[in-house]
């Protein structure tokens, strides 16, 4: 079912924005698959979907790792940054942020050069060497995010925050003119004196409020989106609250909910994934878990664990058994393991649970695909026409808890897309499955006068199921 206005609406979802210059470690997996599926959600309701990917490609941190990659390497190394981005790892490029973030924090004329460096930057001087630094760590950045994109069968379009740098100045402008904005000794704020809300800082250099603040702009005005979603940590939402409140102000959304009609943003946040001491992970410390070995663990574990599933000779025929399917399950448990969590609470993170190694193998990616595996096998030889024909007939228990639960894929999906969480689908996959291994267990579905009403149920529960699990961007396998 689609919403009467969803043919109409176009939906902006800004999410996964990692920083450049910084490997993707396990704490980014909640933005990145939530606003995935809030994503498929979303156009399988009707919506004209647009996906962007804010990444932090701009401020204060480009300016001290530019900084100090100029200061501490020779003019022959740095010819190699800039004319062979291609040899550098992104492992390169996190040594020298965290390198540079420690003198920031310690060496006050660094700090001070590295924020000089910004309003260089902002400048866009496209033959100059800083410029050209930043082009080159943008390069070897996205290289390494694309990876795990590609893995993650994730398609979103980059703008990043460099995207607006020539948007600022109008914008801001703008503010100050209707007096939203107010200027003093050349800084530009909303609020009081006090308690100010910082747009443009003394030196001229833009901060994330004034980039947040274009990109809404040209997102309402140039991309015509009537609705913004931004999937973010819970920790930003002051952020959020306040460029809500100036953009309300400036007239460029209305921030009342019960209106049905005009531009309105939303911030989608979420709980911390955290270490196992209660932490956040984070990139600067160095203790962090790279994504890309999860997802590399998660896929070696499942090809280990299909080596156990058939007859030898059935396996070594099976070619997709052995190239596709372990990828394909490997990503589908690190989905699930994430998307069945709501986003609105935190977790610690344990590895096992993204790979499925638990003991509770029940609510995991790999409990649902054999599930629909089994499922599948019934239907073998059954054609579509006798599908088509005659009537269900509901006798045994398990068949109307079965029938009932596949009745209630319209209702979960409406609670899902509203209170946006994707978990809440994952749920649903659990419970039907559930339901479908206890009427498999009671009831004979390839025999007896009930055979053509059950096969019914069965492609039904199928239907359900790939289509709960494709909003999840989890691939249905007919086999295992």
């Amino acid at each position: 079912p689609r919403s009467k206005d969803s043919k109409s609406e176009t939906v902006l979802l800004d999410y996964a924005s990692p920083n450049i210059a910084k490997k993707l470690h396990v704490g980014h997996l909640r933005s990145t698959l939530i606003g995935n599926a809030l994503q498929r959600i979303l156009t399988f309701r009707g919506y004209n979907v647009l996906s962007v990917n804010h990444v932090g490609d701009w401020g204060t941190q480009f300016g001290m790792l530019i900084a100090y990659i100029l200061k501490s390497h020779s003019s022959e190394q740095i010819e190699i940054l800039l004319n062979s981005p291609h040899h550098f790892k992104i492992e390169t490029l996190t040594k020298f942020y965290r390198a540079a973030k420690e003198r920031f924090d310690n060496d006050s004329e660094f700090a001070r050069e590295a924020k000089m460096m910004v309003v260089r930057l902002q400048m866009k001087d496209e033959v100059s060497v800083q410029y050209r630094l930043w082009n080159s760590i943008c390069e070897v950045s996205r290289r390494e995010y694309s990876q795990i994109f590609d893995l993650l069968d994730i398609r979103i379009k980059e703008m990043g925050e460099s995207f607006y740098s020539t948007m600022l100045d109008s914008c801001v402008e703008s503010l100050v003119v209707s007096g939203i904005a107010k200027t003093n000794r050349n800084i530009v704020f909303v609020g009081s004196r006090t308690n100010p809300i910082i747009i443009r800082k003394s030196d001229g250099a833009y901060g994330y409020m004034a980039t947040d603040l274009a990109a809404m702009r040209y997102r309402f005005n140039d991309m015509n989106a009537n609705r913004i979603y931004y999937v973010t940590g819970d920790e930003q939402s002051n952020h959020f609250s306040n460029l809500f409140k100036i953009a309300s102000a400036a007239g460029w959304l209305i921030e009342d909910s019960k209106e049905s009609s005009g531009a309105k943003a939303e911030h989608i946040g979420f709980g911390l994934v955290k270490k196992s001491d209660g932490r956040r992970f984070r990139t600067r410390s160095g203790e962090t878990l790279d994504l890309i070995n999860l997802l590399n663990e998660a896929i070696r574990s499942s090809a280990e664990k299909l080596k156990t599933f058939g007859p030898a000779k059935t396996r070594a025929q099976n070619n997709y058994n052995h190239h596709k399917m372990p990828k394909s399950i490997g990503i589908s448990l690190v989905k699930y393991a994430e998307l069945r969590r709501c986003r609105q609470k935190s977790y610690v993170f344990k590895s096992d649970e993204m790979t499925g190694n638990i003991a509770d193998s029940k609510n995991t990616a790999w409990y649902l695909l054999y599930t629909h595996c089994r499922a599948k096998a019934l239907l073998n030889g059954v054609s579509e026409k006798s599908l088509q024909s005659g009537s269900i007939k509901l006798v045994h228990e398990s068949e109307l808890e079965l029938a009932f639960e596949i009745l209630q894929f319209g209702r979960i999906l409406e609670i899902a897309l509203s209170k946006k969480r994707p978990d809440m689908i994952a749920k649903y996959c659990y419970r039907i499955a559930l339901c479908f291994n206890r009427f498999y267990h009671a009831c004979s579905v390839k025999t007896g006068p009930m055979k053509v009403s059950r096969e019914k149920i069965v492609s039904k529960f199928c239907k359900a199921l790939r289509t709960s699990l494709d909003l999840l961007g989890i691939v249905a396998l007919d086999r295992m």
